[in-house]
């Protein structure tokens, strides 16, 4: 099935039916969907697009407390710094956690590490169908996880992984596509670095 297609069609036809597609692999959206594309279905069309960015310490606290507070549940401080501390500020990870511990109708230790784990193994198994197209991704993120932040330093530390030189195109398009999937952000002065600290903790275990 052509997605684009049928989304143009829809579009076309129907003044009344909106789209709704969430994700972090925004760039790869993007490029899937083609909105800037001549050549494209969607070529021309009206799109809105709502990025939320990562939550701070004080925003991750509230937004946590606000939704405790509102299906009635009683919860510690200290146990959702601690949340906060190993979530971060992913919107995704704060709300699978809060949601876990309404469907178990408690909030715990237990309750948090479950989402971890859960985040750890889903992390593994998207990194791991990455690393089928080019075994380099896994250096790459290794070098990220280990420290490196600038484009040389994580070039040379995924070389020194691999045991074995990359030229600079092939890896640039390594960190491109990474920065395009979600995994990897661009940060002030030419730095990158991991998205979140679950990411950084799996890559880590390559």
């Amino acid at each position: 099935m052509d997605f684009p297609v049928l989304l143009s069609f829809a579009y076309d036809r129907f003044r009344h039916l909106q789209f709704v597609r969430t994700g972090s692999e925004v760039g790869i959206l993007r490029d899937f969907l083609s909105f800037d594309d001549p050549s494209s279905p969607l070529y021309g069309r009206s799109v809105l697009e709502i990025t939320l960015p990562r939550f701070t310490q004080e925003q991750s606290i509230d937004f946590l407390k606000k939704g405790f507070s509102e299906i009635g549940m009683m919860v510690s401080d200290g146990l959702i710094e601690r949340a906060v501390s190993k979530l971060d500020g992913i919107v995704g990870w704060l709300t699978a956690f809060g949601y876990r511990c309404y469907v178990q109708q408690t909030a715990s230790e237990e309750v948090l590490e479950s989402v971890l784990s859960q985040a750890r193994q889903m992390i593994y198994e998207e990194i791991q169908e990455i690393i089928r197209y080019s075994e380099n991704f896994k250096y790459v993120l290794k070098a990220l996880a280990q420290g490196a932040s600038t484009w040389k330093s994580i070039k040379e530390g995924a070389e020194f992984l691999s045991r074995k030189r990359m030229t600079d195109t092939s890896f640039n398009r390594l960190l491109t596509n990474l920065v395009r999937m979600g995994y990897v952000e661009k940060v002030p002065l030419n730095g990158y670095k991991l998205i979140d600290p679950i990411v950084a903790d799996v890559a880590r275990a390559l």
